[in-house]
C-alpha cells in the first residue's frame, strides 16, 4: 500500500463532507493499494474547506474487518505489538478520578480498556464491539464484551455509566454527529464521554508514509476530523463543557454537560500499567501473554525500572523459546527476513521479535555488560526493523519498525564500537558508550577503531563484514 500526495489527476470530489456535509473540497492524497484487487483502486481522501477534515471520496469507501483470514493476523498482530495499550488508557489516566466508577467502552476493540477497568479495580466496565477481533477478545480476555452496535445492546438499555469511552472509533462512523448523540444518552448526570481519534495534520507529505497510511487506514475509516470539527460536533451535541487536545496525530476529546473533572493531560500512571501487564502475562493464550511481556520489558526499560525490566525479559527469553522456537542467544532471523507480510504467519513469527531484540541488547549491554551478546542481539533486530521499515508489504503495520529502525542503526554502530574497543583493549576515555550522544561523533570515531581492528586477526572477519553496514551512515 502506498499514499501519493500527487493530486495532480485526481478527479473533483463527488461526495459532501461527511463531518459537516461541505460540498467545497481539495484534493489531498490517494491511496494505491499494491498487488491488491484493482476493483479496490485508488481511493482519494479530499480536504474540507469548511471544517477542515479529511474524508474519502465515494458512496461507501470502507470494507471494515469482515475478511475473516485477515482478522486472525489481525488480532494476533493486535496482541503481540498492535494494541498501543498506554495509548488507549492515557486519556483515562488524565481524569485521575477515584472510587468506583462504571465504563462504557464503545468500540472496545480486543477488549484491554475493559480488561484493564476490571483487573485493577477501577470499577465495573462493560464493552461493545461487532468485529470479529471482539469476540476473540471477549475468549482470551475474558471481559464481558457485547457484540452488538449501542442502539442493540439490550443488556444495557436502561444503563448509565460515568464514563463512556469510544478510542479510535469515530472515523468508522459514517455519520459522526449521530453518533456522537447516541452515546451521550449513555452518560450518568456527571458523567464525561471521553474520545481519541486521528487528527486530519497527520495527513500531510512531512509525516511518514506508514503513519499516514495508519491515520488513513484506507477502506477502514470514513474520513480523519480536524480539531474544529470534532469541537463543533461535540456543541452541536449539546455538551456544555468540552476540552480537545491535539497532539502526536491524535485528538483527544473530554466532554460532559457538567463541569468537566481537573484533567492531567499526558499522565500515565506507569504503576497500575505494570501492574496489570504483570496480571496480563499470566494469560494462558501465547500471543496475548508474550505481548504483555514484551510491552513490559520494553516500557519499564525505558522509564529507568531495569529490575522489572529484566524479570519480564527473562520470561519472554522462556516463553519465546518454548512457544515460538524464538531464541535471544543466538538469533535466527532468515524466516523473519522471508517474511511478505506483516500479518501473514504471525502465530509462528511474532511481531515483537525485531523490537525485543533490539531493546534486549540494550538490556543484557547495560545489566550483565555482555558486548558480544549486545552486538549479536542489536544487529538481528536492527536487520528485522529495517526489513520491516523499508517494505511496502508492511506499510499499514509498520509504524513501531519505521520508529525505532533508525535508533536501532545507531544503536548498532555504538554495540560495534564497543565491542572492537573491548577487543582491543583501548583506554576507558576512548570507548564509544554514550547512547543518548548524537550518531556524529560515534560514528566518526569507529572508524578508526575498524581501522585498528582490522589488523588485529580475530576480528578481521567482523570490521569487514561491519564496515559495509556503517559506510551507509559515515565515511570511514
Amino acid at each position: 500500500m502506498k499514499v501519493s500526495f500527487d493530486t495532480k489527476t485526481m478527479p473533483t470530489a463527488q461526495s459532501a463532507c461527511r463531518c459537516c456535509g461541505g460540498r467545497e473540497a481539495s484534493a489531498i492524497c490517494w491511496v494505491n493499494l499494491e498487488g491488491g484487487n484493482s476493483d479496490l483502486l485508488p481511493l482519494y481522501a479530499y480536504k474540507c474547506q469548511h471544517c477542515s477534515s479529511v474524508y474519502f471520496d465515494g458512496e461507501d469507501p470502507v470494507l471494515g474487518y469482515e475478511d475473516e483470514s485477515f482478522s486472525d493476523g489481525y488480532w494476533r498482530h493486535y496482541a503481540q505489538v498492535g494494541a498501543g495499550i498506554t495509548a488507549m488508557l492515557e486519556p483515562l489516566f488524565a481524569l485521575k478520578q477515584d472510587g468506583n466508577v462504571s465504563l462504557l467502552d464503545v468500540g472496545c476493540g480486543f477488549g484491554y480498556v475493559v480488561d484493564f477497568w476490571n483487573k485493577t479495580q477501577k470499577g465495573s466496565a462493560v464493552g461493545l464491539e461487532t468485529a470479529a477481533y471482539g469476540r476473540i477478545g471477549k475468549s482470551k480476555l475474558n471481559v464481558p464484551i457485547i457484540p452488538a452496535y449501542l442502539s442493540d445492546a439490550e443488556e444495557i438499555k436502561h444503563s448509565v455509566f460515568d464514563i463512556v469511552y469510544a478510542s479510535e472509533v469515530l472515523e468508522h462512523i459514517k455519520a459522526p454527529f449521530e453518533f456522537i448523540k447516541e452515546l451521550s444518552t449513555k452518560l450518568s448526570k456527571k458523567g464525561v464521554l471521553v474520545l481519541t481519534t486521528p487528527s486530519a495534520d497527520a495527513i500531510s507529505p512531512e509525516n511518514n508514509e506508514s503513519s499516514v497510511i495508519a491515520s488513513l487506514s484506507p477502506y477502514f475509516h470514513y474520513f480523519i476530523s480536524s480539531e474544529n470539527n470534532l469541537v463543533r460536533l461535540l456543541e452541536r451535541a449539546g455538551f456544555s463543557s468540552i476540552r480537545v487536545h491535539n497532539a502526536n496525530g491524535r485528538l483527544f476529546a473530554w466532554a460532559s454537560n457538567s463541569s468537566l473533572p481537573e484533567l492531567d493531560i499526558g499522565r500515565i500512571d506507569w504503576g497500575e500499567y505494570f501492574s496489570y501487564l504483570s496480571l496480563l502475562s499470566q494469560n494462558e493464550d501465547k500471543d496475548v501473554a508474550c505481548g504483555a511481556l514484551y510491552r513490559l520489558f520494553k516500557d519499564a526499560l525505558n522509564t529507568g525500572r531495569v529490575e522489572l525490566s529484566r524479570d519480564a525479559f527473562t520470561q519472554l527469553e522462556n516463553k519465546a523459546e518454548q512457544c515460538y522456537r524464538l531464541s535471544f542467544q543466538y538469533p535466527d532471523i532468515q524466516r523473519y527476513l522471508d517474511r511478505k507480510s506483516a500479518v501473514n504467519d504471525v502465530e509462528n513469527n511474532p511481531a515483537w521479535y525485531g523490537c525485543s531484540l533490539l531493546f534486549g541488547g540494550i538490556l543484557v549491554g547495560h545489566t550483565l555488560d555482555d558486548r558480544r551478546r549486545k552486538l549479536r542481539l542489536i544487529d538481528a533486530g536492527e536487520r528485522i526493523l529495517r526489513h520491516e521499515a523499508g517494505s511496502t508489504a508492511f506499510r499499514q503495520f509498520a509504524q513501531e519498525a519505521e520508529h525505532f529502525a533508525p535508533y536501532a542503526a545507531g544503536q548498532l554502530v555504538v554495540a560495534v564500537a564497543e565491542f572492537l574497543d573491548q577487543q582491543l583493549q583501548l583506554p576507558h576515555t576512548q570507548k564509544l558508550v554514550s547512547v543518548e550522544s548524537s550518531l556524529l561523533s560515534p560514528l566518526r570515531s569507529i572508524g578508526a577503531t575498524l581501522r585498528r581492528a582490522r589488523k588485529v586477526a580475530p576480528l578481521r572477519h567482523l570490521a569487514s563484514r561491519i564496515k559495509s553496514r556503517v559506510k551507509r551512515y559515515c565515511k570511514v
